[in-house]
C-alpha cells in the first residue's frame, strides 16, 4: 500500500468525494494486507491469530482424537476402571 497516498478525511469530505466520484475504495483486497498494515491495531492481529488456530485446532486435530477415543472407548474405559 502506498502511505505517501494516504489522506484522512473527515465524514463530511469522504461522502462528497465518494458522491462525485472522486475517491477510489480499494476493495477485495486479501486479508493478509490489511493484518501486515501499519493501520491495523495489534489487539485485533493477536485476536484473529488466536481464533485462527482455535479453528484449526477443532477442524483438523479435535476430530482425529474423537476418532481415536471412538475407537478405542471400550480400551480406554478398561485402563481407567
Amino acid at each position: 500500500m502506498d502511505e505517501e497516498r494516504i489522506r484522512y478525511l473527515t465524514h463530511e469530505e469522504f461522502v462528497n468525494e465518494y458522491k462525485s466520484d472522486k475517491l477510489k475504495i480499494l476493495q477485495g483486497e486479501r486479508f493478509g494486507y490489511i493484518l501486515s498494515s501499519p493501520f491495523f491495531p495489534a489487539p485485533e492481529k493477536v485476536a484473529y491469530y488466536f481464533y485462527y488456530t482455535i479453528s484449526l485446532i477443532f477442524l483438523l486435530i479435535l476430530p482425529v482424537i474423537l476418532l481415536i477415543f471412538k475407537q478405542f472407548w471400550l480400551v480406554i474405559w478398561v485402563l481407567l476402571f
